[in-house]
């Protein structure tokens, strides 16, 4: 059909069947558009649609394949927590066991540094009373030597008395300290040789 360029001018001319026919045509032409139009729509829907799938598809797979990374790495991550803490509870076991041992063998040093040091309480005392016994002995040997001395002395001086007229109070008093010394070493008890 061609193109009408003046729409009145061509119902004046068409009759009742024409027009008729026309109407036809143009709901036809409605039609067939308005079909091409669905059918363009449908298509654009099903485009959209099958996309849309695609898409969602695509996310449901990224988005699975993210969750079963998380899920690795947390499985990862508490594996790596089991190791690091059996790890380090086998540290704090070695160090326990490292002091336990530290502690025994500084027992063993101090108990032998107690016996050690009980037998040299012993040695000393038993030295010291030793040493002792020795020094009043040899202060009883010099009490002893040195009484006789005095005696000798004491004999020697009345001998000279009896011999020598020259017997003056020099004299006396010379024999007099010999007396003083002889009974002070008799006075003196082996007591006071220990607490000298």
């Amino acid at each position: 059909m061609e193109p009408l360029p003046n729409l009145d001018q061509f119902i004046e001319k068409c009759g009742t069947n024409e027009i008729q026919a026309f109407l036809q045509l143009v709901q036809d032409r409605f039609l067939e558009a308005q079909k091409q139009k669905e059918a363009r729509l449908m298509k654009t829907i099903d485009n959209c649609y099958d996309e849309t799938l695609d898409f969602v598809k695509q996310r449901r797979r990224h988005l699975r394949k993210q969750a079963l990374a998380a899920l690795q790495t947390l499985r990862d991550r508490h594996k790596l927590s089991k190791d690091e803490l059996a790890l380090h509870l086998e540290q704090i076991r070695s160090r326990k066991r490292e002091l336990l041992d530290f502690f025994r063998e500084e027992a063993a040093k101090l108990t032998e540094l107690e016996q050690r040091s009980a037998e040299l309480v012993a040695m000393f005392t038993s030295k010291r009373g030793e040493l002792a016994e020795l020094h009043r002995k040899q202060l009883e040997s010099f009490k002893r030597s040195a009484l006789k001395r005095l005696d000798q002395a004491r004999v020697a001086s009345f001998q000279a008395v009896k011999e020598s007229p020259c017997w003056d109070e020099s004299m006396d008093e010379a024999v007099g300290r010999l007396m003083l010394l002889r009974l002070s070493l008799q006075i003196k008890t082996p007591e006071d040789a220990d607490a000298v």
